[in-house]
């Protein structure tokens, strides 16, 4: 996000003052614009893509305006480059890495969206758009100190005034709670130095839900309805169960399928029962066996799912859990264990912060507990659902171990805490540290082979960025009504931890590509059609700016 001159000073007049309702309380303003001056007058917002903008990247800019569209009473006109365009109006461009300025300026002159490299993704042009109509980043609400912790010492210096609390009175939130699955949202990692987490949530069960560029949450969408008057000649109507009136004078649930013009409640939403449980020893030996898989099992999980099973044997037993199979989407940053998709163990006396999470698609090592209970958690995120996991459990004497389950009897070693398992590199790719250097798809200058998976992790200093450039790339390309690539393909992780990948296939980019901090992945993918001679490229550390 980028604030003119005169929107910085707002905001520093903003800082002076607060509102007083008409109970004597103070009343925090937050969350968007509170100039009436920065919104589009009549929610008509008038745009023009750049030529700079390839066609693909023009759909999914296409895409976001609907998403918005659909949710709100937004009207976007788009207009062509050589038309009469109104002097107020969103330029979309492709610039220097994603960003937008805050709401319609002031000046009445053409409002920027930058979509550079790597951000050519949906949620991410959905954000910019947010921005574009008056939406301020939610981590930076006064009131996130309630439900964030914000990690300075692991930011990127020349980042940290993207996680600064705006002061009171400065925007507002039009009495909507505190958002953690708001595409406005920072996620964990973002602008990290150093690979440390920049936020955290102060309930640990929440963490999986910041950062998401799926699209508009429900109080996004509700905020966009209110901060535009969208029910404005609505007849007068209750809306139950947090719900609010929208653009079609009908109440909008925030769960589908789910009634909020009754007073009915709403329904809880349920998980499978084998994906929410307590598991106690019945028999009077405590010697029960039982099992656990993900849902779906051997077939892929769902996505966005939270599980949790709490696993109890006699007191004075331990437990044995042994994972028979494993699958599970795994991060692809080394550094960054099982931020995606994970299953997690814990004894019952420690901390969700303390449990060892598993991932990837090696069979993880047993767990023993210390006490006769324990805590199980499976997490899955919007993407890349797996085969996923089949586990057993079984009480266990005080001295003995998993692995003495597992050797008949014998210790072979103890094992009470397990290391997060990583993906391997296979036979291609490796972690790159030297200050510069090149790299080739496997048997360059002749054609790759089918069925490949390689990575290259290029780890730089924390001072230093990271510059790569693509001397030959040549893989096929994606069918013209298929424009993401889908067949062989490059992923480049630039830094943004709530960024997906940017995907690359057909000639390959055209420039240079720079990094958003110390470390870039570079991930190559082959399918089992046709081959090519695939790439040649070159790398070296550039000082941060």
């Amino acid at each position: 996000m980028v604030l003119t001159p005169e929107q910085l000073k707002e905001i520093e007049l903003a800082k002076s003052w607060t509102l007083i309702d008409e109970h004597g309380r103070h009343r925090q303003k937050r969350k968007a614009v509170n100039s009436i001056a920065l919104l589009w007058p009549n929610a008509e917002v008038p745009y023009t893509i750049d030529l700079s903008i390839d066609s693909s990247t023009r759909i999914l800019i296409r895409q976001a305006i609907s998403h918005w569209q659909n949710l709100t009473c937004l009207q976007f006109q788009e207009y062509a480059q050589n038309s009469n365009i109104p002097s107020g109006h969103v330029r979309f461009f492709k610039g220097s890495g994603c960003w937008s300025n805050l709401g319609r300026l002031i000046s009445n002159s053409a409002q920027l969206i930058s979509i550079g490299f790597g951000c050519e993704y949906f949620g991410i042009i959905v954000h910019e758009i947010g921005h574009a109509i008056g939406f301020t980043h939610e981590h930076r609400r006064p009131d996130r100190d309630r439900y964030i912790t914000v990690h300075y010492e692991n930011i990127t210096p020349r980042r940290r005034v993207h996680f600064e609390k705006y002061s009171v009175g400065a925007v507002d939130d039009m009495d909507i709670p505190y958002d953690l699955e708001s595409v406005m949202h920072y996620g964990a990692y973002a602008f990290s130095r150093g690979g440390g987490v920049t936020i955290t949530t102060k309930d640990p069960l929440q963490q999986s839900k910041i950062g998401q560029r799926n699209g508009l949450s429900f109080l996004d969408a509700m905020l966009a309805n209110q901060l535009y008057n969208c029910n404005e000649g609505c007849p007068a109507k209750l809306c139950l169960n947090g719900s609010y009136v929208g653009p079609d004078c009908q109440c909008v649930c925030p769960h589908l399928n789910s009634s909020c013009e009754s007073q009915e409640n709403l329904p809880k939403p349920t998980l499978p029962p084998q994906c929410n449980s307590v598991m106690i020893s019945q028999t009077d030996d405590g010697r029960t066996t039982g099992e656990i898989t993900s849902t779906n099992y051997p077939l892929p999980y769902p996505h966005n799912q939270d599980c949790s099973w709490t696993i109890q044997v006699s007191p004075g037993s331990k437990i044995a859990f042994i994972f028979e199979d494993f699958d599970v989407e795994s991060s692809m940053f080394p550094d960054f264990p099982c931020r995606y998709d994970y299953i997690a163990l814990r004894n019952s006396h420690e901390s969700l912060s303390d449990a060892i999470r598993y991932c990837g698609s090696s069979l993880p090592q047993c767990f023993t507990s210390v006490t006769n209970e324990i805590q199980v958690y499976f997490h899955s995120d919007f993407s890349a659902a797996r085969r996923g996991f089949k586990a057993w459990y079984t009480p266990i004497e005080p001295w003995q171990t998993c692995t003495s389950i597992i050797s008949g009897g014998v210790d072979i070693f103890e094992v009470t805490t397990v290391a997060t398992s990583t993906p391997s590199l296979g036979e291609c790719g490796e972690i790159l540290t030297e200050s510069e250097g090149s790299f080739t798809s496997p048997g360059y200058p002749n054609n790759y082979n089918n069925n490949l998976e390689c990575q290259w992790t290029v780890q730089a200093p924390s001072e230093y960025l990271i510059k790569l450039t693509f001397q030959s790339f040549q893989m096929q390309r994606s069918s013209s009504d298929s424009p993401t690539c889908i067949h062989d393909y490059i992923e480049i992780s630039l830094g943004f931890e709530w960024a997906t990948p940017a995907r690359i296939c057909g000639g390959g980019p055209t420039g240079v590509i720079i990094s958003t901090s110390n470390r870039m992945v570079i991930t190559f993918t082959t399918d089992e059609q046709f081959t090519f001679q695939g790439f040649y490229a070159k790398y070296e550390f550039i000082i941060m700016q």
